[in-house]
């Protein structure tokens, strides 16, 4: 997924021209099948903002969260 993104250019629509280039920041986390949408979010949540926090073009999981917990 990094790499598609690292890859992209953004287009007009018209022309096709290239008009800039497309980055993402994603918080990648494990649904478990009981779950519930409040406790999934309790993990996904802080993965974005610890990415969005360190810049463009990156991705944290649920491990790289945890291994942040105390």
């Amino acid at each position: 997924m990094r790499k598609y993104f690292s890859q992209a250019t953004l287009k007009e629509i018209a022309t096709l021209r290239n008009i800039g280039k497309i980055t993402a920041s994603t918080g990648v986390a494990y649904y478990c099948l009981n779950e519930s949408p409040k406790a999934f979010s309790l993990w996904s949540d802080p993965a974005l903002y610890f990415v969005k926090n360190g810049g463009r073009n990156s991705m944290a999981t649920e491990p790289d969260i945890f291994s942040m917990l105390p």
